[in-house]
């Protein structure tokens, strides 16, 4: 996935293919969430990894300790001898309404761009020329 952030396509078997991330947009504001948490695991060199459908779990000395909703995270915290942070509730955040991103129509293969049409010569006179 870090060689597909690269470029937009890759060509295969004479085609171009795009690769995305399959995430739902409840994960995405989960791990938006917890960044500052994943943050702090890192600088204190504490392994941690995503669970699925959610869950950030971070190594413990007799296992993992899992935080699968927002309560969760204090204990997570607590667990690793780390200070109490706040993160804000991705699930409540996940509810709203999402704004839909903008999208160019899609061309049809051979169909020509919008616009004027191009100006055509005639292909004969007018015999009254």
């Amino acid at each position: 996935m870090n060689k597909a952030r690269e470029r937009p396509t890759w060509p295969y078997m004479g085609a171009q293919v795009a690769l995305y991330h399959d995430l739902s947009p409840m994960t995405l504001d989960a791990r938006r969430a917890l960044w500052s948490v994943t943050a702090m695991l890192r600088e204190r060199g504490i392994p941690y990894k995503w669970g699925f459908p959610f869950a950030l779990l971070a190594r413990a000395q007799d296992g993992w300790i899992s935080a699968r909703h927002p309560d969760d995270v204090l204990s997570l915290l607590e667990g690793q001898g780390l200070p109490p942070m706040l993160v804000c509730n991705w699930i409540m955040e996940s509810l709203g309404p999402r704004p839909r991103p903008q999208r160019m129509p899609r061309r049809r293969r051979g169909a020509t761009p919008p616009g004027p049409p191009p100006r055509r010569r005639p292909d004969h006179r007018d015999p009254g020329e």
